[in-house]
């Protein structure tokens, strides 16, 4: 059941690391502040907030055939 939890921790950090990355990968200081808010996002962003935006921005992706990073 830990390893189960640590994994699902894992990867809602990843999640929210990728999503921060491309909202703030226009310029490189938007990145590197991006970045800043990594610990201030995950005490308030829900794994399900997160699939959503994700499924969202997979959309806007393929309307926009955006490459995959």
């Amino acid at each position: 059941m830990v390893r189960a939890t640590k994994g699902l921790r894992f990867m809602e950090e990843h999640k929210m690391r990728y999503l921060l990355r491309l909202l703030g990968s226009r310029t490189p200081e938007n990145a590197e502040q991006a970045e800043d808010l990594v610990p201030q996002v995950h005490q308030a962003i829900l794994l399900e907030d997160l699939e959503g935006a994700m499924s969202e921005l997979e959309q806007c992706r393929e309307l926009n055939r955006i490459p995959n990073p």
